[in-house]
């Protein structure tokens, strides 16, 4: 379960990339 949700967390973080460029400072809150 655990090996899942990390997992999902680095989809999410790969999603947000590029709002993360658009918004630099939100980079950190993910």
């Amino acid at each position: 379960m655990r090996e899942i949700m990390r997992g999902k967390l680095v989809i999410d973080r790969r999603r947000n990339k590029e709002e993360d460029m658009k918004a630099p400072g939100t980079a950190y809150l993910y």
